[in-house]
């Protein structure tokens, strides 16, 4: 069984391969790029290399073998991540990916769920901060509480309550996501919608700030593991004072989608636009920009029973953190479960508690 890392030369790549090199383990580095790929294997002591473009599938087939372990750190995802996933399920492997746009997340659930249900493959997306933690602080409130929570209230924002340092990477995924549908849940069922028409507040820090609704992993795997659940509502608050004015802004484009052209028209316009190349280092270290997670428990009643919070370090390097820690558990066998699932039913809430308190993501008094 090997570990496959595909783009690894990027931002969110090195962080995975420089953290599964601290567990001693040495990952198979794929790209397009020979020149880039020889000059990171050097830095780290001669890693094995292979050359392939994310959408070449001839070429990846020719790398990708039955039980490897397939790291995907390329995106868009919606765009670029389709092809390495699918010669991923056909060869036998399994998959890790550091996405978190909504349609990917729902093409991997529509298209390869009931077919991986009987499987011994592991498939898992969206297994950064975006939305691993959260996973953590459902798990927490409903092993307290159980039958009696009815719906979950999810945030995701910085520590400090201020804007968040995003990657080019990131910004260009939001920005595509905009005009993309996802899968939310509520009253009991799954249905589509466009993120950030609806707010939440939480408190960061000294600031109060409101998080947009989006239609987060969460919300497929959730309902999956705790089927008394009538709604899973996920927010991201990373635009401070913002994210009001997010909201408002969303909640117009969403009357403006029903102008027959506009939606199309508005995703070839943002995809046209160029995002900055955002390549501080201080954007991804770990003490830059504290992260914090927020779960609610609902009862049936609309009563609050109890709140969970995990505060850590920069979501970034936390995301090279979690996915390394993935790869070397399924290295090691230690998995519940096999499919399409989340980390939290693959690896149960013990140990997904466990690795949070050993990396600094802790309960927050």
């Amino acid at each position: 069984m090997r570990v496959l890392l595909l783009g690894a030369t990027g931002q969110t790549g090195k962080l995975v391969l420089e953290q599964l090199l601290r567990k001693g383990c040495n990952p198979v580095i794929i790209g397009r790029n020979e020149e880039k790929l020889k000059a990171l294997s050097e830095q780290f002591g001669g890693l094995t290399i292979a050359i392939a473009d994310a959408q070449d599938a001839t070429a990846l087939r020719r790398i990708i073998q039955e039980n490897d372990i397939l790291i995907s750190t390329v995106g868009p995802f919606d765009q670029l991540g389709k092809t390495p996933l699918a010669v991923a399920v056909e060869s036998g492997a399994h998959y890790i990916d550091s996405s978190g746009e909504p349609s990917f997340t729902d093409h991997i659930y529509q298209t390869y769920a009931n077919k991986l249900e009987d499987s011994k493959q592991v498939v898992m997306t969206s297994c950064g901060f975006d939305y691993v933690p959260g996973q953590l602080a459902a798990g927490k409130l409903m092993a307290e509480f159980g039958e009696q929570v009815s719906a979950l209230n999810i945030v995701y924002s910085t520590g400090d309550g201020k804007i968040a340092n995003l990657t080019s990477g990131t910004l260009s995924s939001f920005a595509d996501a905009i005009t993309e549908t996802g899968t939310f849940y509520n009253h009991g069922s799954w249905n589509a919608g466009f993120i950030g028409a609806e707010t939440f507040a939480v408190n960061a820090g000294r600031k109060r700030i409101k998080g947009i609704k989006v239609p987060a992993l969460e919300c497929q795997a959730l309902p999956r593991e705790y089927p008394q659940l009538r709604d899973v509502n996920v927010y991201l608050a990373w635009f401070g004072g913002l994210g009001g004015v997010m909201g408002a802004f969303n909640r117009v484009q969403h009357i403006l989608f029903n102008v027959p052209g506009y939606r199309a028209l508005t995703r070839r316009f943002i995809r046209s636009v160029p995002i900055p190349q955002r390549r501080s280092p201080d954007i991804t270290a770990r003490d830059h920009g504290p992260s914090l997670v927020r779960a609610e428990a609902i009862d049936f009643h609309g009563n609050s029973l109890g709140a969970y919070e995990i505060s850590g370090h920069n979501m970034y390097y936390y995301t090279g953190e979690i996915i390394a820690w993935m790869a070397t558990q399924l290295l090691a066998g230690d998995v519940k479960c096999f499919g399409v699932k989340a980390a939290l039913q693959v690896f149960g809430l013990e140990a997904l508690e466990k690795v949070h308190n050993d990396i600094g993501f802790v309960k927050r008094t």
